[in-house]
This record gives C-alpha cells, structure tokens and sequence, in this order.
C-alpha cells in the first residue's frame, strides 16, 4: 500500500512539471509574434534627416550633394522623381556606377552610401535622368539598415521632398 502511495505523488509531480512545460512553450509562442514584429519607429526614429545640399544638371545627369541632417548613420536611400511638381514622384531614379571596364551603364535604385553617412558628413551621387527627359520635383527617402530579411529599412517619416528647376 505504501508503493502506490509513492508512486501517484510521482506522477503528480511530473504531471505538474509536464503542465508548466506546456504552458511556458504557449506564453512563448504567444510572445514570439510580438518580439519577431517590431514597431517601425524602432528602425528609424524620428531624428533620421537627409537633404540635398546641391544639385547640378548637366548632359542629362543630375549631381546630387547629399547631407545627412540628423541625429543618427544613414546608409542608403531611394531617389524618386517626378516631371510635374503637383504629381506625387513615382519614378525611382538609378544611380549610375562605372562597371568593371569603367564604363557608366550600371545603374542601382537602392543606393547605398560607402562609407555610411554620419550626422553632419555629405556625398556626391550622380543620376541619369534622360529616360525622363526632364525632372521638375524630387523626393529623397533615406534608408537606414535592414530587417531580418535583408530588405532595406525605409523612413518614410523622412522624405525629402524638393523642386527641381534646372534639370530639362
């Protein structure tokens, strides 16, 4: 009598330890879905601030000086365009990168800034525009890292957006 006495407070015991198994695998699930989500503010906060310093249109390319403004690293950015300033800019201009025979023909739409640009630092990126014959309004929106998927990280709180009257 006193075995089967021993033996159901076992079983109890591990049925306990079973349930709270179970139940820590549920609450971290339930969690996961939360910490794998986070918020877009986390990626780029509000201090994110790119701006065209100068520009220069000249044999259908546009030189951009681009500054950054804010409080944190950008790396990259996405320049749209658009030939009417009431439009929304919707053409995304490629920057133009000599290949390995040094020719320009290689263009990128996602343009990366090496090095990154610190608060306060400017780089020079060249644009062709001849496929749009003219720009009269553009729209920088910088990027900052990239998510778990290796797609960059846009901050759409951070566009730039700017007439543009010298590029026909």
């Amino acid at each position: 009598m006193a075995n089967k006495k021993a033996i159901s407070a076992i079983v109890g015991e591990v049925l306990l330890i079973v349930l709270a198994l179970v139940m820590a695998g549920l609450v971290y699930t339930w969690l996961k879905a939360y910490v794998a989500k986070p918020l877009p503010e986390e990626f780029c906060p509000d201090g994110v601030a790119l701006i065209v310093a100068d520009y220069k249109c000249e044999n259908d390319f546009v030189n951009l000086t681009l500054r950054n403004q804010g409080r944190f690293i950008v790396d990259g950015m996405i320049a749209r365009i658009s030939n009417d300033s009431q439009e929304i800019a919707v053409y995304t201009l490629a920057e133009t990168v000599k290949d390995v025979f040094g020719d320009y023909n290689i263009e990128i739409t996602k343009v990366s800034f090496t090095p990154a640009l610190n608060p306060g630092q400017e780089q020079i990126k060249s644009f062709n525009y001849s496929k749009y014959n003219q720009i009269t309004f553009l729209e920088i929106e910088p990027t900052k890292g990239t998510d778990k998927y290796g797609n960059r990280i846009l901050c759409d709180n951070a566009i730039t957006k700017m007439p543009l009257s010298s590029c026909n």
